[in-house]
């Protein structure tokens, strides 16, 4: 999982760990979920050796992800607020505590900013994402992953980015901890406070 994880040759790492998840469970049932929660965890453990939340300021570029009716989102829709982006999957723990703090933040800036949910779930598991944020009370809204259909990069999950009133790429965001909170919500500030010192930005 290491190899998977931080190492240059994942073909054959690929191959081996399904060979051996094959020889002790009898199958490959639920392997992709072990290996994205395996490597999720090695990586997000490393994070404080990295640098967790960048700085940037790039355009968004394609973004049409489809919800729960299959209709693409309308991006431009929440042009003059901040939007919260969060990649995450129901058998993701680190996504479920950073989707916690995402609440917060929501609650607190309720009418400036709007959340995008992007479930990583696969089509068998999708209604359990639905069902999460209902039971969770979270009123963000649900899309569902298509590479194919977005510009964002995404290597593992948790992983926010934040677009401006515009809707320019202005910070991103890969794993959870909680050190990192505090300079996610300061940069989301910066965001708003400068929309409200100027309104013509």
């Amino acid at each position: 999982m290491k190899e998977l994880a931080w190492g240059a040759f994942e073909k054959p790492t690929r191959a081996a760990v399904i060979d051996l998840y094959r020889n002790i469970h009898g199958s490959v049932e639920g392997l992709e979920t072990e290996i994205r929660t395996r490597v999720n965890e090695l990586r997000t453990e490393t994070d404080e050796a990295a640098e967790p939340i960048e700085d940037v300021n790039e355009e968004l570029g394609r973004f049409d992800l489809p919800g729960p009716d299959g209709q693409p989102v309308q991006i431009n829709r929440y042009r003059g607020k901040v939007v919260l982006i969060e990649f995450w999957a129901t058998w993701c723990g680190s996504c479920l505590k950073s989707m916690e703090h995402t609440q917060k933040l929501s609650q607190t800036y309720p009418r400036q900013m709007v959340v995008l949910a992007v479930s990583q779930d696969s089509e068998d598991t999708r209604p359990r994402a639905a069902e999460y944020l209902h039971k969770k009370g979270y009123d963000f809204v649900l899309l569902f992953d298509d590479e194919r259909r977005r510009d964002i990069q995404l290597d593992y999950v948790p992983a926010r980015f934040l677009l401006d009133q515009k809707g320019r790429l202005r910070v991103r965001e890969f794993g959870w901890g909680r050190p990192q909170e505090p300079v996610f919500e300061k940069k989301l500030r910066a965001l708003l406070e400068t929309r409200a010192a100027d309104p013509q930005r």
